[in-house]
Parts: structure tokens; C-alpha cells; sequence
């Protein structure tokens, strides 16, 4: 309902008016408010510091809520709006629930229809948000995803987000595994996130029908360099046997972005 709507909408607005401010003075912004339809509501990118660029939290606060969301349609006007303008370094903020209700299409048909070169920053405002998709574009531009609720301390929740996206960030995020010997060891494995920043864990699981491996290769960039770490699982306990679970769940999780099929694997 519009009642229910309307903490969410605030929220969003008011995290828009933060990013704003804090934004450099070089930067240029667009409004897109999304339903069942993308409704563009800035014909250009505006200067972040114009009279216009103040007002769009406003605009948000007037939006009317039609209850379906076309991420599809989106994404492509979005897409569009990059090209015509030639944007330069271009991010997408994403504020909403990133559930798709209209023009439905899987989490993997989604990611593959990100303007190419777009970082992807996906903010789930509300109490019922799907992560799949907006964690999975975020990690496949480099880029990152939160989750705010309305009732939490938004000031803080904002001021977190942006010292995340101004830290220097390992991105790319891809590993292997090795023997003893050096030779890599065939395994199926899932991380939590692409990307990182100071102060986050990155969780890797995986399976193998192999020995467990003894090193761990973890590759990815910070800005345009190159970076690379090795860790060693020689003192890996055998006991841990929720490891398997938390496998299976991450397993689970992609065959579900990839559609209908899966029923009996999933089982």
C-alpha cells in the first residue's frame, strides 16, 4: 500500500541526499524511478552540485509506488542514458527491494544486461529485499551491496557505505587451489563477494572428489594493480562438518540464479 510505502520511499531519499553531499564536486548525476515501467526523470546528467541535482530527493518523496518493479526495463534505460551521454566512469545506484515483479528473467539474464563498464552499487531498502541479483551485479562490476532497513540508524548506515566505496578495494576476486606439489586441484567453490574492502572476510567453500588441496591462490586488483596471496590449508581441521552445509546452500544459490532446471540437483 502507499502508507506502507512511504518510510521506504523517505529512506531512500533521504540516502540519495547523503550520497549527494558527499559526492565530489566534479560529478554528474540522473534520476531513473522504476516500476512497471523506467521513468527517466532527468533528461541529462545534471551537475551534482546544480539546484536541479538538490531537488531530486524531493522527486523521490513524490513518487507513486505502482507496485511492480521492471529491473529489465531498468537496466536498459539506464544503459541508454550512458551511451547517448557518453558517461564518464559511469555508477549505478540501485535503491529498492530488487525483487523483479514485471519482465521477469533470471539473476544470470539480469547481470548479463549491465551497461558494460557500469560499477554497480546495490542498496536493499526494506524489510523484504531479494540480495541475489543485487549481489551478483555487484560483484560482477566491482562494485558493492547493502542492505538498510527504515528503522535503523540511516545516518551511520549511509556514512558506512560511503567510506566502504572511498577505501581501496580488492575487486575481481578469483582463486585456485594446489597440491602439495604445486599442481592445481580440480574444485567446485563459491566465495561470498567479488569484492573487498579493509576490515572484510571473504569466505571461500568449496567440494573436490580430490585430496583436500594444500594451498589456496587468491587473485584480484586494487584499482590497476595486480594482486596475489597464497594461503595455506595444511593445518585444515577434518571435523568441520558444517562446511558441507554451508556448500551446499552457496550451490544451491547459483543453480537458483540460472533459472529453472535444477529441481531435481537442488533435492
Amino acid at each position: 500500500s502507499l502508507h506502507d510505502a512511504r518510510p521506504i520511499l523517505e529512506a531512500q531519499a533521504y540516502i540519495v541526499s547523503r550520497l549527494l553531499k558527499e559526492a565530489d564536486d566534479q560529478d554528474t548525476v540522473a534520476l531513473i524511478n522504476l516500476d512497471t515501467k523506467a521513468r527517466i526523470q532527468t533528461s541529462a546528467f545534471l551537475p551534482i552540485r546544480s539546484a536541479a541535482a538538490l531537488k531530486l530527493p524531493e522527486q523521490m518523496r513524490q513518487a507513486y509506488p505502482l507496485g511492480g518493479t521492471n529491473i529489465v526495463a531498468g537496466l536498459k534505460a539506464v544503459g541508454e542514458l550512458i551511451k547517448r551521454h557518453k558517461a564518464n566512469n559511469p555508477h549505478i545506484l540501485y535503491l529498492g527491494d530488487g525483487i523483479t515483479t514485471d519482465g521477469r528473467s533470471t539473476v544470470d539474464e539480469l547481470v548479463l544486461r549491465l551497461p558494460k563498464g557500469a560499477v554497480f552499487i546495490g542498496v536493499g531498502v526494506g524489510k523484504k529485499t531479494d540480495a541475489s541479483f543485487l549481489q551478483a551485479a555487484a560483484d560482477a562490476t566491482g562494485g558493492m551491496f547493502t542492505l538498510i532497513n527504515p528503522d535503523e540508524d540511516i545516518d551511520w548506515r549511509v556514512f558506512d557505505l560511503i567510506s566502504t566505496l572511498n577505501t581501496p578495494r580488492l575487486t575481481n576476486l578469483e582463486f585456485r587451489f594446489l597440491d602439495a606439489t604445486g599442481a592445481a586441484v580440480q574444485v567446485l567453490a563459491y566465495s561470498n563477494t567479488q569484492a573487498l574492502a579493509s576490515g572484510e572476510t571473504l569466505v571461500v567453500s568449496g567440494r573436490t572428489q580430490a585430496k583436500l588441496p594444500a594451498t589456496l591462490v587468491l587473485r584480484g586488483k586494487v584499482g590497476a594493480v595486480q594482486y596475489e596471496e597464497e594461503y595455506s590449508l595444511a593445518e585444515s581441521r577434518q571435523d568441520a562438518e558444517f562446511i558441507p552445509r554451508l556448500w551446499a546452500k552457496r550451490h544451491i544459490s547459483e543453480l537458483l540464479k540460472s533459472g529453472t532446471g535444477h529441481r531435481k540437483e537442488i533435492i
